[in-house]
This record gives structure tokens, C-alpha cells and sequence, in this order.
């Protein structure tokens, strides 16, 4: 198939196929859980934005630029630089997942990459129940997942001193939350 037969469409930021689900900017990301109906199927698209799109539930096949269709389960990590064609396709199951699109002036970049961990089930997790959940430190705590799961799209261990940060934002939200002193 020719792009003249079938042309690529360009998606807008903060755009996606989904049903209408939470979602938050926070930072340099757009957050958004996507629920997926059964037997969607999504010509060759690219997005505006980088993103990482985490599978939550379910399962569905993309196709990266002319590569072969690979199938994506639950805490499966997809990521995908601005401009990357794919195209999607949702089996007989309804699928949720969660897409963060990077803004362009933050300066992050990567290549495509599949990447399946419970780090990534964690995460998902947490961020999906921080949209249903919103409260005043929702959007620190969901800066804080997104940055995570950009750790695991580097490649690269956290230096001590991201880990550092990571823990004063935990102690940060969790005194709080509780009204007791940060130790």
C-alpha cells in the first residue's frame, strides 16, 4: 500500500482514539487513560508529540513503521518518538491504557521501544488510580509516576540523586497528606 492510496494521518496533541477517560497536563505531559472499544482498528497514523502508551487491561497489535504486527499485553510499555508511524488494532476485548504525550519543549528524546516489567504494572497502576482519585497532590504525585516510567523508556538507572528527589516527593506527599513534619 502506497501513502496515495492510504495517507497517513497526523494526529494533533491530545488527541486520541479512546472513549472519554480522566486525564491531566502536568508538567511537560499530557495524562490520559484510553479505553479502547472492541474491533477498533486505526489506519497509519502518527502523533504530534513523543508518547508512552502503557497497556492496562487487555490486549491489542500495532505496527510500527513497516514492521510486523506485535501484540501488547498488560504492562507492556510502548514508546514512540513525535512523528512515528503506526497503526492499531483492538481485538474482540475492550482495551484501557494509559498515554502520556511528551511536549516538544521538553527536552527528552528516544527511540521506539517494547518494554514489558512490573516496574511498568506499578506505575500504570498508580497513575491510572491517581486520575480517578484527583485530589490537591494528585498532580505532584502523577509528575512524579510519569517521570518513573520516562526512566524506564532512558534505559538508563536513576542517578542517586533522582532517587534522592524521588523520596522528598514521597515524604513530601505522604507528610502532607498526614499533616506531620517532613523528618
Amino acid at each position: 500500500m502506497s501513502e496515495t492510496e492510504h495517507p497517513i494521518k497526523h494526529v494533533a496533541a491530545g488527541v486520541t482514539a479512546g472513549l472519554g477517560a480522566p486525564s491531566i497536563r502536568v508538567g511537560g505531559y499530557l495524562v490520559t487513560v484510553a479505553r479502547l472499544p472492541a474491533l477498533l482498528r486505526l489506519p497509519p497514523h502518527a502523533h504530534e508529540n513523543a508518547t508512552v502508551n502503557v497497556v492496562l487491561d487487555g490486549h491489542y497489535q500495532e505496527r510500527l513503521g513497516n514492521g510486523p504486527l506485535q501484540a501488547h499485553g498488560p504492562a507492556t510499555l510502548i514508546a514512540k518518538p513525535p512523528g512515528m508511524v503506526h497503526m492499531n488494532q483492538v481485538g474482540s476485548m475492550a482495551t484501557e491504557c494509559l498515554v502520556v504525550e511528551v511536549n516538544a519543549d521538553v527536552a527528552l528524546r528516544f527511540h521506539t521501544l517494547v518494554h514489558r516489567s512490573s516496574h511498568v504494572a506499578r506505575c500504570g497502576g498508580q497513575l491510572r488510580a491517581e486520575l480517578v482519585r484527583m485530589d490537591n497532590l494528585s498532580p505532584l504525585r502523577i509528575e512524579n509516576l510519569v517521570i518513573e516510567l520516562l526512566d524506564e523508556v532512558s534505559g538508563s538507572p536513576s542517578r542517586a540523586s533522582d532517587m534522592e528527589n524521588r523520596g522528598l516527593i514521597r515524604r513530601v506527599i505522604c507528610c502532607t497528606t498526614s499533616r506531620e513534619r517532613i523528618p
